[in-house]
This record gives structure tokens, C-alpha cells and sequence, in this order.
């Protein structure tokens, strides 16, 4: 206890001694502060000895001593109103003060940076320049002009700034050279800012920042081949850059494309230097789904390299990075790793938002329920973010009622109530109408509107979805009002969104006044999506001649078809008794807006010839699937392996089952022939029954189910029965 007890007093002791020598510092700097602006003498000793003595030039010294100071004050007082003018004259007035002094003190460093400031943000740094020019101070001021010219973007100042630098002959600094070069190429000036990295290195001053700045202004331009040059340069003068020198070459170079990242990766390699966490951050942000530089798997690479576990905001980095490009098959062992690491504590509610967002997408709620159980009991306040994502969660993977019961019991609790906003009560809305439980959808809405939640566009698009797949079309009126009562305008998905409804409820003629109403009394146009409605509202009438009308209208307003837009086609085409158009039309868009046909229209051509009754160019049509190398999926051969039992065409549907499920014997032996994921068992019975039943070709039957063996399951019955008739 004795010990223990001196010990603390121990440390007292040192900490008091630190506060003392604190102190002292500061009393030191503001009796220079006060030297420096109000002249005081300490040091005056008939003052001293005599005060009651009124004397008459100690008193007009005195009257000298106010006058700076007042002149301080006004100039203060001119900087924080943001009068430029006044404060320049007051600055004028006290230039015995800046001359000739070089005061330990940073206050008039700080009120000179303020005044050119004031001049920059007023445009007054040409005059602000006359006026240094006029008191000598060119040299002091130059290199704050240049870097607030160019924040600004100013490049008459900048350029008078450089000028009047040269003419009065201030010695450039490597300071003066970095907002040089800084200034030249954010006022776009490339040549300019090569020149003065030139003179910087012919002068012996090009340091790290300096080369740093000339690059990063490379980048921005995307002189990528410029950008190795100086690299080089750079190292054969001995200096090395540092890694937080790389990154921020990266963080430049995260809008200049992949060519500028592969660069500055090569030359981060090349310079020996490793990758941090800020580096992986950073490549993090340009990992997408198209992107065609840095990959994930190279990040991912990177991250088992790094020294120590990764924190908290990179982990949210590397699952908003797996779920942008789609890929559950990294997102679970990293979840499964962040689960069982020791000391690896999330903090922040956003990280547990993309937590919880990623064991949705990988379909683990029992993972999602965790994550927000442990923010829970870390007494960590969600935000609307974290509580949206727990909410889309449960509701995207089929648990919404779940997801309505979380967001009751939030809004019960005064901390949490307000989180809680129209989008999250969306996301519920939407799962329900995607069930088809329409009633609590308007359970939900009728609960939104008795809470003055605001809406957004978004919502309310969500709302009129519903309507068009009930069917509940004069619910329309009552969310258009309020959708006004919200002071929301109708946009081009809200439009699309009504258009639909009018289509599936094959109420085409007001479909059209819609798009006819919206183009008079709006600036927005018909989009593709607007025009593949109609077109799929024609299609559903068997409307053709009246959808090709539609679709020249389309061309001619110079919206691009895509696949989709195919696919409608080829079924109106189909329920217009118009095989033949469908082929035609197909060879002719494919060819004119040069694109590949896809499944889907394949399909719809399958289907097509189905209906006309020509299997034979039904199965062509696969093969040209097969030769244009496009998979054929499950809806495919079902319609064509249920075709050639209809027609009894036993031989054909023994060699299109062999061909989806990769069997000796297929009639199209490739391996692209095969089905995504096998052919589901209840389907292949349904076809060894056909065959067993219609076509009375038991043989073939039992051929293929000795084919297929145990590894598909298939109705046990069937076996027994197939048996039976081969005994």
C-alpha cells in the first residue's frame, strides 16, 4: 500500500509539473502577442518611478500606441464583415506594422491568409496585389494569392500573381512552386504546370509534395504516359514516395479509369512499397459489377497480405464491395470469419447495416437477427440506414410480417420512433404486394398516412405496382391525390408504373391517352420501358398491326430496342397468327442495333412455332441457340419436351431429355445443351410418363431411367409401374 501510495503521488507530481511548464508557455506567447501588436514596454522605468507625473510627450507617445490598436480592431472587424475594401485600407494603414517585423507570433501570418481570403471570395485579388506591390510585400503574400486564385479558380489573379512574383524578384520557394503547379492545372494548364515542375527541378527544389501535386494534376487529365515519366524522374532524384504518397495518387485516380490504377499499382510495386488498408479502402470504391480494372479477387489478394486484421471500415468496404458485384460465394466465409474473430468489435450502426444487408443477401436471417441483436446489446442507436436494412432483410427473404413487427416495435420506443421513415414502411409494402397480400398493403399505406410520414416518389410507386398486379385500378385516383397533397410530381417511373396497370388490365385505350396526356402537359417522354408496356398491352390483345404501328413510333423518337423489347415482339407476333414476322422481325432489329438474340426471345420463338404447330422448327430453333452459343433454360425444354409428347414424337423427346441432362445418345451433344442446375425431377417423370402413356414407348422409358440412375429423383411409382410393364 506504501509503495502503491507513492507511486501515485508520483505521477501527481509529474502531472502538475507538466501543467506548470504548459502555463509558462502560454504566458510566454501572449506577452509576445502583446509586444508585437500593442508595443508595450515593460521596461520604462521613469513610468515606473514616477507615475503621478503627467507628462506631456510621455502622452503623445501614448496617443501613438492607441492608434495601432484601434487600426487592428477596425481591420479585424472589416475581415469578419467581409468588407475587402475597408480591410485593405486598414491593412495600408498599419503597414509599419508588417514591415521590418518578424514576429515569433503566427497572429499576422493568420490575418494576411484572412485578407486574401476576403479578396478572393469578393474577386478583389488583382487589387489586393497592387496594394502588396505597394507596400512590399509581394514576397509574404504570393504564395497565399496563388493557392486561394486557384481554389478559385481565378486564373487572371494566378497569373498576375506570377507575373508580379518574377518583376519584384521574390525567391521562389518549393512552396511557391507546389501552389504553382497546384494552380496551373486546376486553372487547366497543363503546359504551365510542366513548366514550373521543370524550373522546381532545375532549381534543386522538386521535393516529394511537389512531385506529388504535378502528378496528381496528370491524372486529372488522364496523361497517364506523362504520369510514368515523372515517376521515374522521381526516383532517379532520390526521393521515395511514401504509401500515403500512393494513396493519394489512387484517391485521384479513382475517376481518371483503370489505366491510371493499374499505373500507380505498378509503380507502388516498383518502389517496393506495400499496400495498406487505406490503399484496399480505396480500390475497394471501384469494384463494380462492369468495372474492368481492379478486381476483387485482386483486393481480396491484397487484404490476406496486410499486417494485423482489418478495421471496421474496411470490413463494411469488402461487403458493400461483394454485394455491388453479386457474390455471396465470398460474402459467407467472410461473415463466418468476422463471426468467430476475437477483439474484432464493430462500432459503428452503418457497419452493422451492411452486415445485416449481407446475411440477407446470402439468405442467413438467423445471421441478420444476430448482427442486430449484438448492436442491441452494445447499446449502439441504429439509424434509418441499419433499421432499412434489418427490415429489407427479413422482407427479401420471405419473413414480412417480421419485418412489420420490427418496425412497431421501434416506433414505440422514443429513441428509435424517429428512424423509422416512408422508405422503410416501402420496403414492407413492397414485399407484401409481391406476396399478392394486398389487403395489408393498404393496412400499411392507411398506418403511413395516420403517421404524417412523408412520402417519397418512390413510395408511392411502390403503391400504384400494387394496384396493377391486384387489378385494384380505381384505387389510382385516391394515391394521385395524394401524391399531390404531398407536393410530389409525377416522373417518368410513377407514369410507367400506371401505364402498366392500364396494360394488364388490357385497358389499352386509356394507356394511350396517358402517354398522350403526359407528353402535353410535361417535359418527360416516352422511355423504353413506357413503350415495352404498350407494346406487351397490344401483344396480350393479339393486337399486331397496331404494335407495329407503335413500334416505328418507338424508332422514330429515337428509343433504342433492346432484347426485351424483342421478346414482346415475337409474342405479339405469336398471338397475331404472324409466325413468320416473328423470325423476320427478329433477324432484322437484331441485325439493324447490331445485338445477340437472347433466352428469352428464343424462347418466345419456341413457343411461337409450338403454337403453329411446327416442332420440327421449333427444335431448329434450339439449334441455333446451341450454335450462337446461348444456354436454352428450363422453360425451353419444357415447352419443347412437353411439344414432342403431345405429338407422340417419342425419339425426339428421348434425345432432348439425354441433351438437358448430359446423357449418352443426346441429340445435341454439346455441353452448353445442358441445363443451368439439372432439369427438376417432377418434370422428368412427367416426360418418362409421357412416353410411358402416349406414346406407348416403355423401352425408351426405361432406357433413360437406367441413364439417369439414382442421381435424379423421380416419382418411385413410376419405377414400380415401369417395371411392371417390362416384366
Amino acid at each position: 500500500m506504501i509503495s502503491l501510495g507513492a507511486y501515485i503521488m508520483e505521477e501527481v507530481s509529474a502531472v502538475f509539473m507538466d501543467v506548470q511548464t504548459e502555463l509558462v508557455f502560454f504566458m510566454l506567447a501572449i506577452g509576445t502577442h502583446l509586444l508585437f501588436f500593442n508595443k508595450f514596454n515593460f521596461f520604462n522605468k521613469s513610468a515606473l518611478a514616477k507615475p503621478k507625473v503627467v507628462d506631456t510627450h510621455s502622452s503623445l507617445k501614448q496617443q501613438q500606441r492607441v492608434a495601432p490598436n484601434a487600426a487592428m480592431q477596425a481591420l479585424k472587424a472589416a475581415l469578419r464583415a467581409g468588407d475587402v475594401k475597408a480591410a485593405m485600407e486598414h491593412f495600408e494603414a498599419l503597414q509599419s506594422l508588417w514591415q521590418g517585423h518578424d514576429s515569433p507570433s503566427s497572429a499576422p501570418h493568420m490575418l494576411l491568409e484572412q485578407l486574401v481570403k476576403v479578396a478572393a471570395q469578393s474577386g478583389a485579388l488583382s487589387q489586393l496585389l497592387q496594394l502588396m506591390a505597394k507596400m512590399g510585400l509581394v514576397n509574404k503574400a504570393l504564395d497565399l494569392v496563388l493557392v486561394e486564385s486557384s481554389s478559385k479558380g481565378d486564373s487572371v489573379a494566378f497569373a498576375e500573381a506570377e507575373r508580379l512574383g518574377r518583376a519584384e524578384g521574390v525567391k521562389f520557394t518549393a512552396s511557391t512552386y507546389q501552389a504553382l503547379v497546384k494552380g496551373a492545372s486546376i486553372c487547366g494548364a497543363p503546359e504551365d504546370a510542366k513548366r514550373f515542375m521543370k524550373e522546381a527541378q532545375q532549381s534543386g527544389l522538386a521535393d516529394v509534395a511537389i512531385y506529388t501535386t504535378y502528378m496528381k494534376g496528370l491524372l486529372k487529365t488522364g496523361n497517364n504516359q506523362e504520369m510514368r515519366k515523372v515517376m521515374e524522374a522521381m526516383r532517379a532524384a532520390g526521393l521515395q514516395p511514401s504509401v500515403v504518397t500512393f494513396n493519394g495518387f489512387l484517391g485521384a485516380a479513382v475517376a481518371s479509369g483503370a489505366g491510371a490504377m493499374k499505373i500507380i499499382m505498378d509503380e507502388m510495386k516498383a518502389s517496393n512499397i506495400k499496400p495498406d488498408q487505406v490503399t484496399c479502402a480505396i480500390l475497394l470504391k471501384t469494384v463494380s459489377a462492369n468495372s474492368k480494372g481492379t478486381t476483387l479477387e485482386t483486393v481480396l489478394a491484397m487484404l490476406d497480405d496486410l499486417e494485423g486484421e482489418m478495421d471496421e471500415v474496411l470490413f463494411g468496404s469488402v461487403v458493400e464491395a461483394c454485394l455491388r458485384v453479386g457474390r455471396a460465394d465470398y460474402l459467407a466465409p467472410l461473415l463466418e470469419k468476422k463471426r468467430t474473430a476475437k477483439g474484432f468489435g464493430v462500432k459503428g450502426a452503418h457497419t452493422y447495416g451492411s452486415i445485416i444487408r449481407a446475411y440477407g443477401y446470402v439468405q442467413d436471417i438467423e445471421g441478420a437477427w444476430n448482427a442486430w441483436r449484438e448492436m442491441r446489446r452494445q447499446h449502439i442507436l441504429p439509424i434509418s440506414v441499419t433499421v432499412g436494412c434489418m427490415v429489407e432483410a427479413l422482407v427479401t427473404n420471405g419473413d414480412i410480417e417480421a419485418g412489420y413487427e420490427l418496425v412497431q416495435e421501434l416506433c414505440q420506443d422514443e429513441a428509435t420512433a424517429p428512424l423509422v421513415n416512408a422508405v422503410i414502411y416501402g420496403s414492407i409494402v413492397k414485399g407484401f404486394s409481391h406476396k399478392r397480400s394486398f389487403v395489408r398493403v393498404w393496412q400499411v399505406y392507411d398506418e403511413m398516412i395516420a403517421k404524417n410520414l412523408k412520402f417519397s416518389i418512390v413510395t408511392f410507386n411502390t403503391l400504384i405496382d400494387a394496384c396493377a398486379r391486384s387489378g385494384e385500378l380505381n384505387r389510382l385516383p385516391m394515391l394521385l391525390k395524394d401524391i399531390d397533397a404531398q407536393d410530389l410530381k409525377l416522373g417518368i417511373v410513377t407514369y410507367s408504373a400506371i401505364l402498366k396497370g392500364y396494360c394488364q388490365a388490357n385497358r389499352l385505350d386509356e394507356a394511350f391517352e396517358l402517354v398522350e396526356s403526359m407528353k402535353k402537359t410535361t417535359d418527360l417522354v416516352p422511355d423504353e420501358i413506357m413503350f415495352n408496356s404498350l407494346l406487351d398491352g397490344c401483344a396480350r390483345q393479339g393486337l399486331y398491326d397496331r404494335g407495329m404501328e407503335l413500334f416505328a413510333k418507338m424508332e422514330s423518337a429515337g428509343v433504342r430496342p433492346s432484347n426485351f423489347t424483342l421478346s414482346v415482339l415475337v409474342k405479339m407476333a405469336n398471338r397475331g397468327k404472324r409466325l413468320e414476322q416473328a423470325f423476320k422481325i427478329c433477324d432484322e432489329v437484331s441485325s439493324k442495333y447490331k445485338f445477340r438474340l437472347n433466352v428469352h426471345v428464343f424462347a418466345n420463338l419456341v413457343q411461337a412455332c409450338i403454337n403453329h404447330h411446327d416442332l420440327p422448327r421449333a427444335i431448329g430453333v434450339l439449334d441455333r441457340m446451341l450454335q450462337e452459343r446461348v444456354r436454352p433454360d428450363l422453360r425451353t425444354y419444357s415447352m419443347l419436351l412437353r411439344a414432342c409428347i403431345d405429338a407422340r414424337e417419342a425419339v425426339d423427346a428421348d434425345g432432348l431429355l439425354r441433351s438437358a441432362t448430359g446423357l449418352r445418345g443426346a441429340k445435341f451433344v454439346a455441353s452448353a445443351a445442358q441445363v443451368q442446375g439439372g432439369l427438376p425431377g417432377d418434370l422428368i417423370s412427367e416426360i418418362l410418363q409421357g412416353l410411358m402413356d402416349r406414346c406407348c414407348e416403355e423401352r425408351l422409358a426405361a432406357s433413360l431411367l437406367v441413364d439417369l440412375g439414382r442421381s435424379v429423383k423421380v416419382d418411385p411409382k413410376l419405377r414400380l409401374r415401369l417395371a411392371a410393364r417390362m416384366g
